[in-house]
């Protein structure tokens, strides 16, 4: 067999960055949207306080 095709090599490099960007983008928006459940459960509290 000769050298793999390059486009093997460039797709083993593509593949982990992608995963790696869509859990880092999985992870933000899991925080994201605890910050803002909390921060209005927050406002709701505060708005019922006289």
């Amino acid at each position: 067999m000769t050298t793999p095709p390059r486009q093997s090599r460039i797709l083993a490099l593509v593949f982990p960055v992608a995963l790696l960007a869509g859990a880092l983008a999985a992870g933000f928006w899991t925080l994201d949207h605890f910050r803002a459940t909390r921060a209005r459960a927050l406002a709701a509290q505060m708005w019922m306080q006289p």
